[in-house]
C-alpha cells in the first residue's frame, strides 16, 4: 500500500492545475477520520497507510490518499482519507471533506480518548450531529433509502432491536485509543464509560473498538477494521468482547440494548455526567504556524525565509529614505 499526505492547500494547487492530474480526489472510496484532540488519530492513519513518519499535529482538515490492490486486480483501488484536527472546533471543514458524489462510498472513524472521559459526551455530539445535519442537507431521498438499506443489512433486517434503531447515514465505526491509560481507571469509571459507549454505537448501528498504539497485538487487529471501512472488504475475526477489563470490541449487530442492560441514552448520560462533568478544552493554534518545529517544511520554510529577508531590506531601506 503506498501513500501520500497533502493539506486542504496542497489539493487547491493541484486542482487549479488539473483536476485530472490528481488520482486521489478520484478515488473509489472515502474516510474521514474524526475525534479527540491529541486521541491518536494521525498515529492510527499512518499505521494504516504504512507511513513511518512521526505525526504532526493536525490543525485544521488533512488529506491523504491510499492504494491498494483487491482481490489481487492489477489496478489498485483508491481510498481519499481526511482528517479533522481540533476535536469540535472545526466541524465547518467537514463539508470538504464529505460531498454528495461520494456519500455512497463514504465512511466514517470516530476515535474518542478513553482517557479523557470528561470530554467523551461533548466530543462525541458534537462531532456526530454535526456530521448527520451536514448529511441531510446534500442528501437526496433515493440516496437516503439506498443508505438506510445498506445500514439495515450491517445490522441486520432480523435484529430485535431493529426499529428502535436511529441508524447513522454511513457506515460508521467508534475507536475508544489508548486503551493502556483506561486500563488503570477505576472499575465502576470504566464499566460506566464501556456502557456509555456501548448504547451510543448501537442506537445508531455503529461498531465499537477499543485501542492503543502501546499494542501491537491491538494495532494489528484495527488494521482489517479500516480496511472494510475504506475498501469494503470483509472481517474474518472480530468476535464479540464487552467484558470492561478486556479491549472492548462490538462488531456491526452484535449488540442489544438487553444486552447493554438499559434502553435509555438519556438515562445512561445522567449517569455518566454525575461522575465525570463534561468540559471542553480550548484548542490553542500559534500565533504563526510557520515558525512552529511540528509543521516544518523544507523547501516552503527555505522560501518562507528568503521573503522574510527581502521584506526586511525594504524595510531598511524605507528607513533610511525617511531618515534623508
Amino acid at each position: 500500500m503506498s501513500s501520500q499526505k497533502k493539506n486542504i492547500w496542497d489539493i487547491a494547487i493541484q486542482l487549479s492545475k488539473s483536476e485530472s492530474q490528481f488520482d486521489g480526489l478520484n478515488g473509489k472510496s472515502s474516510l474521514v477520520v474524526i475525534g479527540s484532540k491529541r486521541g491518536g488519530k494521525t498515529s492510527h492513519i499512518y499505521r494504516f497507510i504504512d507511513k513511518t513518519d512521526v505525526p504532526k499535529p493536525t490543525i485544521a482538515l488533512e488529506y491523504m490518499f491510499c492504494r491498494k490492490h483487491i482481490n489481487n486486480e492489477t489496478n489498485k483501488v483508491i481510498c481519499n482519507i481526511w482528517e479533522l484536527g481540533g476535536g469540535v472546533m472545526f466541524t465547518n471543514l467537514i463539508e470538504f471533506a464529505i460531498n454528495s458524489e461520494m456519500l455512497e462510498k463514504t465512511s466514517l472513524l470516530l476515535a474518542i480518548d478513553l482517557s479523557i472521559p470528561e470530554e467523551m459526551i461533548i466530543t462525541t455530539e458534537t462531532l456526530l450531529n454535526s456530521i448527520r445535519e451536514h448529511i441531510s442537507n446534500i442528501i437526496d431521498k433515493n440516496l437516503e433509502n439506498i443508505l438506510k438499506d445498506k445500514a439495515i443489512n450491517r445490522i441486520g433486517i432480523n435484529h430485535q432491536d431493529i426499529n428502535q434503531i436511529n441508524y447513522f447515514p454511513i457506515p460508521l465505526v467508534i475507536i475508544g485509543t489508548k486503551f493502556d491509560v483506561f486500563q488503570n481507571l477505576d472499575p465502576e469509571k470504566k464499566k460506566l464509560i464501556v456502557r456509555y459507549l456501548r448504547i451510543v454505537c448501537h442506537s445508531i448501528g455503529a461498531q465499537l473498538i477499543f485501542v492503543s498504539t502501546k499494542s501491537e497485538a491491538l494495532m494489528t487487529r484495527i488494521r482489517p477494521v479500516l480496511n472494510a471501512l475504506a475498501f469494503e472488504t470483509t472481517i474474518d475475526s472480530l468476535h464479540f468482547q464487552s467484558d470492561y477489563t478486556k479491549p472492548i470490541v462490538i462488531p456491526f449487530g452484535s449488540d442489544s440494548f438487553q444486552k447493554i442492560g438499559y434502553e435509555s441514552i438519556d438515562a445512561v448520560k445522567r449517569m455518566f455526567t454525575e461522575i465525570f462533568p463534561q468540559m471542553i478544552t480550548q484548542v490553542v493554534i500559534p500565533d504563526d504556524p510557520a515558525k512552529d518545529i511540528n509543521f516544518k517544511e523544507r523547501d516552503i520554510d527555505l522560501i518562507r525565509a528568503q521573503k522574510d529577508n527581502e521584506l526586511e531590506d525594504y524595510r531598511r531601506q524605507s528607513l533610511v529614505k525617511h531618515n534623508h
